[in-house]
């Protein structure tokens, strides 16, 4: 069905939405079983209908969560990602961890699209079903929070 990239990649973006390492991987697994439930007729892009999938069920966990909330009893230990895209940041993952903590949802979707999946303004545009002006807007309001939260970080530090 798929390869081990792939795999990882449609990982990377469960946990893009969720930034929780179990939560990704229920997303993920809970998409690929509604995957192969009910599989599609005639897509083109198998990829890019099970994010999809995880993306509507993440926000229908969202909304669930939203209006039966819960509260953790985990620590908030940083996350250990092993993978190649992230390895190439060159801030450390405490860091990374508290900057991606100033995102919302849809913009650490849209970053974690543009950005770890190298995907166009256009792909995305077409995507998420947004226009594509609207997603160049969003990416550069995005790299300006992120850019204003690292400089804090640095002063802070100083």
């Amino acid at each position: 069905m798929f390869q081990n990239d792939e795999w990882n990649q449609l990982y990377r973006y469960c946990f893009s939405l969720t930034k929780q390492e179990d939560s990704a991987y229920d997303l993920l697994h809970n998409a690929v079983e509604k995957f192969l439930a009910k599989p599609p007729a005639n897509v083109n892009c198998k990829k890019a209908y099970l994010r999809q999938i995880a993306r509507n069920q993440f926000i229908d966990q969202y909304r669930f969560k939203k209006r039966y909330p819960e509260e953790s009893l985990s620590d908030n230990e940083p996350i250990n990602l092993t993978t190649e895209p992230l390895e190439k940041v060159m801030i450390d993952q405490q860091t990374l961890n508290i900057v991606w903590q100033e995102l919302n949802h849809e913009e650490s979707e849209l970053m974690f699209l543009w950005s770890v999946e190298g995907l166009t303004a256009q792909a995305i545009a077409d995507e998420l079903e947004k226009p594509r002006g609207t997603v160049l807007s969003r990416i550069h309001r995005i790299r300006q929070k992120l850019n204003k939260a690292l400089k804090q970080r640095s002063y802070k530090e100083a």
